[in-house]
């Protein structure tokens, strides 16, 4: 039996384009291999058009826990012969989801997800979670079934723009590119950009203009050339490949910086976040400052510039990232998934 896949995802300046981008690197893997793809998101999404441009069909619906949506989202199911639900969604949608799980007990459904979610709420019947080290899951489902779980580096997931630009020799347009997510909720871009204020840097700063620091940030490098306001960019991996160090805060970002050998400065969300990204730091591939709220902007301004103006240690790190990471996340992910839907059909 084929699979025809349906994925459940959705994007947007709250929460990001981390999901869409997986998404359409999966979507992308399934196409390649001869099959059709379906997609159901929010009417909210602001990536919806990059969804639709790649999926066979796309459904968007109100909301996942709207009583109609699910009835249109299960009726788009039984019409298209759908089989299989991937699903990468935070958890608060990945909850409403569940009613799926009742209206097609048979369904074989994947999640893809980065959160420790409760195990009451599981209904899947495979999980991936990406993450830098394999992580020993024993997770029982609602309904007492053992979920399988697969965690690791191996699947993880990144834009297919990354091996486009791996074996180009692009030369670097910003010295520093600060990127801390979406619309960065805690003002770590300011506190990034007071730290480089009087600099000769060129600076690249992604924020989006729906952010409650965008005007911030704008007042702040009035009249100053070398910084440069992104408001959003469907490129990051080139924005990557363009900039010499990357100001950061977590996330997948930590991981597509290796992948686009650009060292990195981290600036922790919070005390979790600052042990995940220890892990990887620990490898020579850059630099874990701290937690932001216990920052001051001395110690980011003299860590940008001891990377920048130390060439020998900058380079020992672009060589450590050489060998960490691969792009073939979704490959695999494609492969595990084709397998366990094949075991539970045959």
């Amino acid at each position: 039996m084929k699979i025809r896949p349906l994925f459940c995802v959705n994007g947007g300046t709250s929460i990001g384009f981390g999901h869409v981008s997986r998404t359409l690197s999966l979507i992308n893997q399934y196409k390649r291999n001869n099959h059709v793809a379906f997609t159901l998101t929010l009417k909210s999404n602001v990536y919806s058009e990059k969804l639709k441009l790649k999926s066979d069909k796309l459904l968007q619906i109100t909301s996942f826990n709207d009583p109609n949506g699910l009835q249109e989202a299960f009726n788009f199911i039984s019409k298209n012969e759908i089989n299989c639900i991937i699903v990468d969604l935070v958890e608060s949608d990945f909850k409403q989801l569940s009613a799926l799980r009742i209206l097609l007990p048979d369904i074989f459904i994947v999640s893809i997800t980065l959160f420790y979610f409760d195990e009451v709420i599981r209904f899947e019947d495979l999980s991936f979670f990406p993450s830098f080290n394999p992580i020993d899951f024993k997770v029982i489902r609602n309904d007492r079934k053992k979920l399988k779980v697969y965690s690791g580096k191996d699947y993880l997931v990144f834009s297919d723009k990354f091996k486009e630009y791996s074996s180009e020799d692009i030369v670097p347009t910003y010295d520093i590119l600060i990127t801390m997510g979406g619309t960065d909720p805690f003002g770590i871009t300011v506190k990034a950009v007071k730290a480089l204020q009087s600099s000769s840097y060129k600076v690249g700063i992604i924020l989006s203009g729906k952010s409650e620091h965008f005007h911030q940030v704008q007042e702040l490098i009035k009249g100053k050339s070398n910084f440069v306001l992104i408001e959003f960019s469907n490129d990051l991996p080139l924005l990557m490949r363009q900039s010499r160090v990357l100001l950061l805060n977590g996330g997948i970002t930590r991981y597509e910086a290796c992948l686009a050998k650009r060292p990195f400065i981290a600036i922790s969300i919070h005390d979790l976040q600052y042990s995940i990204t220890e892990n990887l730091t620990n490898l020579g591939v850059g630099v874990n400052l701290g937690v932001h709220s216990n920052l001051e902007t001395e110690a980011i301004s003299q860590s940008v510039h001891e990377l920048i103006s130390m060439p020998n240690l900058y380079n020992e790190m672009v060589e450590n990232m050489s060998n960490i990471l691969d792009d073939f996340g979704s490959e695999r992910i494609y492969h595990i998934i084709k397998r366990e839907f094949n075991e539970k059909n045959n």
